[in-house]
């Protein structure tokens, strides 16, 4: 990390590698590549599950800063095209931030479920992972499995663990 922020030779060196790497993708040798994005998602900003779920229970109160300023955040969170499925089938509202890099998966949302032991009260849910190998992490990018669990613990469905019961 220090490196990163504080040797722009080494910096430099990196973003040019990168920039190579996706130019030309089928060259790029993933066992070569994985070390050195997951050293630079370890450089970028963190947060605690905690602060994470802190600020999305503010938003959604209506309590971050002002009521103003949560309604801002709200319609920004509670408008992104791809979460419309989750609105229509699960809950009555839904806003979340997510986030994906090299080894890192993040996920920070609030909903108010539709149906279920939890219907219409307000739920916040923050899953972090980070460090992660390679095929574990393409896996869940790839099938969206953070989503599915997102959602498996706002509405309290239990799928998870049904899936793992033998």
């Amino acid at each position: 990390m220090s490196d990163y922020k504080g040797n722009p030779e080494w910096r430099a060196a990196q973003v040019d590698y990168l920039t190579a790497s996706a130019a030309n993708p089928g060259a790029a040798d993933i066992a070569a590549v994985w070390p050195v994005q997951l050293e630079i998602s370890r450089s970028w900003p963190k947060g605690t599950a905690r602060e994470y779920a802190h600020l999305m229970a503010l938003i959604a109160s209506g309590r971050l800063v002002s009521p103003e300023v949560s309604a801002i955040m709200a319609q920004i969170l509670e408008s992104v095209p791809s979460d419309e499925p989750l609105r229509l089938i699960y809950f009555d509202r839904f806003g979340a931030k997510d986030g994906v890099t090299a080894g890192v998966l993040t996920l920070a949302s609030y909903a108010m479920p539709k149906s279920g032991a939890l219907a219409g009260q307000p739920r916040v849910v923050v899953i972090l992972a980070n460090g992660l190998p390679y095929d574990p992490w393409i896996t869940q990018v790839s099938y969206q499995g953070i989503y599915l669990l997102q959602t498996d613990l706002a509405t309290a469905a239990g799928e998870f663990g049904r899936l793992a019961a033998p």
